[in-house]
């Protein structure tokens, strides 16, 4: 009997067919997923004879379901490619326009994390939690960052259906506080669809020395001195796209590439922004005009389209010195030559695909930006965004004088510096709207250029569409392409209907009806309601970029009263712009038409242990604007060898870099701290001893003047083994947030160092000589008052308003 069950088994190895299953085709209902198990429907006798086999197939996407390549760049304007009018050459947005179609009435939520959250699920950002950004969780179910499971996402229904999935780039999805290695990985990108992640969880990142992840780990900043962030998304989406067609050459993809470009840090290689020299010296105000004429020359807006005016929060050109307009010019073109890389990056993706015979059935959906351009650089502009993050403005000779510091106005772009420019030039890249980034009550925040290819399905190349469209449009439009239906149900659990609507119908007709009849918008108290060609709309009388304590104070709960907020009416389909304010004309259509705090922790300890290293900024200590502790445990070898070599030196614990953070750490055998107050003053003490061999306990010390109070001034000490070594004064702290992308490193500093010298970038960073034991941060009991909870409050609508 073995012996012939042995035989059997060989006939199977050696090639016996197999027959196939009778339901491996079989049809099965797609509303429910996954797939439940399928029954045997061969005949099992007690021995092969009069058996018959029938194998389970893997499940199949319908029959010609398309590739699909959805590209999402970051913080853009209406005004800013060439194919839609402005100074930008996009030849990739150009050629797959010529291809295929234009939507210039497409619309995202004026925000980067409700943009993607409801871009991926086809439901409107608060009803999955993403009523702002995923640093900021709320306590109320609209801004709990908590995605619920009764949402399934684009990515994972396409997966039960025979797809398989990746996202490369940003993915700005996961609270702060779940960054690392402990998870939870609920909303990490692989929990909710994609078979491969690789790229940044964060807002933003560096594109010369990011923090990456890579499916549910945290991988750190890249080792190649010429790494550049968009080369390598190109590189992991070709590879991915290439092996997944290798094994599975007739199951189709669906990639989601999205860049963080052309969020700051504006960093981009020199040969690239060096292309638009002297294209901007006629500033802002020309820039608009000529970008609003060569829209109009294009036919992406309607020939009676108003250009609206400037609004005074925005300096005139003429107004602007000279040596100022020299800073201002370059900083646009560094944002150009940004996006134009960008642009160039999502072609080689898109050459890739049609080098592998792909194209004809690759449903490529290009959105330009989750939001209008970004206004957050302040009216100057910043070598360093998170001064304004912080509420640190900075005047243009504070400005002048930092990026002097900083190798001078050539290295604007460079790694050195994470720059933003002015203000004004992203309302220039808003034409022909007003506003723009974080104000969802007005055009320029919300509607963005879009761009859809598939040369097996659309005809009329190169063709416009004017049809009202949402980001939440997305999914349901991306399911009909593929022949599914939204799904009722997900393991186990009864889905929230998608609240967008398919437009598929546009492809083939140009004049067919708008579906999606009625929108609301809301981001930060800018608000707005569409519905049938009209929008009503109140925009809060606050500046984006303004956080300082002044602004914000009217903002805290007792003050500001949103019924108080002016009310503006459109009719979009005759003024397409936003242009003329009729509330006043129709006061029964605008009656017709219609807080932020930080999660909490007791936690009052934090042990880390040497190695541990890229914990991301938000899941730092809460050290800001508080006084606190950090302890190391050490063991110091003491001098060693003929030469009495060094003994212990090298990073403790370092977050940031020399553009905000702090590094406690051994130089010579002293204990050092250094704490950078956001690239504009560097304080550091040493301790009057050397460290003595053996074991030894150090600890810094900082001890606030005013907690709780904004950027509070204190006093920093060092000490070893219980002894003062040191005292200095810091007059102002980081009272928000570091940096935006820089981890902290235990006995590392990766990244960007803290401290910008020659010993200390080239030798402690990654040779810690000695042991480290434990690093213990004490942030001690807050003592808050109400008042001091009301600060709190406004300083985290302050963080909330930054991405």
């Amino acid at each position: 009997m073995c012996k012939r069950i042995f035989f059997i088994a060989i006939a199977f190895a050696a090639g016996t067919q197999i027959p196939r299953s009778l339901a491996a085709d079989a049809e099965w209902d797609r509303t429910v997923l996954p797939r439940p198990a399928q029954p045997f429907q061969g005949v099992a006798d007690r021995t092969l004879e009069g058996s018959k086999a029938a194998f389970i197939q893997p499940v199949k996407a319908p029959p010609n379901a398309p590739n699909i390549l959805l590209v999402l760049i970051d913080d853009a304007g209406f005004g800013n490619p060439s194919t839609f009018g402005g100074p930008v050459a996009t030849p990739t947005l150009d050629k797959l326009a010529a291809e295929g179609l234009r939507y210039n009435r497409f619309h995202v939520t004026a925000l980067c994390s409700p943009t993607r959250a409801a871009l991926l699920s086809g439901r409107n950002h608060h009803a999955v939690g993403f009523g702002s950004i995923s640093e900021l969780i709320g306590g109320w179910p609209g801004y709990s960052t908590n995605w619920p499971t009764s949402a399934a996402s684009i990515a994972q229904i396409l997966r039960a259906n025979g797809y398989n999935t990746a996202a490369i780039g940003k993915w700005h999805l996961t609270p702060d506080s779940q960054q690392g290695p402990a998870g939870p990985f609920d909303r990490w990108p692989n929990a909710l669809g994609f078979d491969y992640f690789w790229g940044f969880l964060g807002g933003e990142d560096s594109q010369f020395d990011p923090m990456l992840a890579e499916n549910n780990n945290i991988i750190g900043v890249p080792r190649d001195k010429n790494f550049y962030l968009n080369d390598a998304m190109v590189e992991h989406s070709v590879t991915w796209i290439r092996d997944q067609k290798a094994q599975a050459p007739n199951k189709p993809f669906f990639l989601y590439f999205s860049t963080g470009a052309s969020h700051a840090p504006h960093q981009v290689p020199k040969e690239w922004s060096d292309k638009y020299k002297g294209k901007f010296d006629q500033g802002w105000d020309k820039l608009r005009e000529d970008t609003f004429a060569r829209q109009k020359q294009l036919g992406v807006i309607p020939a009676n389209a108003k250009l609206t005016p400037r609004d005074p929060v925005f300096p005139a050109w003429d107004s602007v010195p000279p040596d100022v307009k020299k800073v201002y010019a370059r900083q646009m073109e560094v944002y150009a030559g940004f996006q134009e890389n960008t642009d160039h990056a999502v072609g080689r993706v898109v050459q890739a695909i049609e080098d592998m015979g792909l194209a004809d059935n690759t449903l490529i959906i290009y959105i330009f930006g989750d939001n209008g351009a970004s206004m957050e650089g302040t009216e100057n502009g910043t070598f360093n965004e998170m001064t304004t993050l912080n509420g640190v403005p900075l005047t243009s000779d504070q400005q002048l004088k930092a990026i002097k510091a900083y190798g001078g106005l050539d290295k604007w772009g460079g790694p050195r510096m994470a720059p933003h420019y002015a203000a004004a030039w992203a309302w220039a890249g808003n034409t022909p709207f007003k506003w723009g980034k974080q104000v969802a009550s007005h055009l320029g925040g919300i509607r963005n250029p879009m761009v859809i290819a598939w040369p097996k399905r659309i005809k009329n190349k190169g063709g416009l569409r004017s049809q009202f469209t949402h980001c939440t449009d997305i999914a349901p439009t991306i399911l009909e392409a593929a022949g599914l239906s939204e799904p009722k149900q997900v393991n186990g659990v009864a889905q929230m209907p998608m609240q967008g609507v398919s437009f598929l119908s546009t492809f083939d007709d140009a004049k067919a009806p708008s579906r999606h009849t009625q929108q609301y918008f809301e981001i930060l108290g800018n608000r707005a309601m569409y519905k049938d060609g009209w929008i009503a709309c109140w925009r809060p009388d606050r500046i984006p970029w303004k956080l300082d304590p002044p602004t914000l104070a009217r903002f805290a709960p007792d003050k500001w009263n949103p019924d108080n907020d002016k009310c503006e009416l459109y009719n979009l389909e005759e003024d397409f712009s936003q242009a003329d304010d009729v509330a006043d004309k129709y006061p029964d259509k605008v009656a017709f038409l219609w807080g932020f705090p930080k999660d909490s922790t007791d936690q009052m300890k934090f042990i880390y242990y040497n190695g541990t290293e890229n914990i991301s900024s938000g899941m730092i200590p809460p050290i800001y604007n508080r006084s606190y502790s950090i302890s190391a445990d050490l063991d110091n070898p003491g001098r060693t060898g003929l030469g009495l070599r060094p003994g212990i030196a090298g990073v403790i614990v370092a977050e940031g870099s020399f553009l905000g953070g702090f590094s406690l750490y051994v130089e010579e055998g002293r204990l050092k701290h250094t704490y950078s107050f956001l690239g504009l003053k560097l304080d550091t003490i040493t301790s009057r001893d050397e460290l003595p061999k053996g074991k030894a306990n150090v600890r810094y010390e900082f001890t606030a003047d005013n907690p709780g109070e904004f950027a509070t001034s204190g006093t920093s000490r060092l000490f070893i083994n219980g002894k003062q070594q040191a005292e200095g004064k810091i007059e102002h702290t980081v009272p928000l947030r570091f940096t935006a992308y820089e981890g902290m490193d235990i006995g590392a500093d990766n990244g960007l160092p803290v401290v910008p010298t020659l010993v200390y970038a080239k030798i402690l960073p990654t040779n810690f000589r000695g042991n480290i034991q434990k690093v213990e941060f004490d942030v001690g009991p807050a003592k808050v008052s109400a008042e001091d909870l009301q600060r709190r409050y406004l300083e985290r609508f302050a963080s909330a308003v930054r991405n």
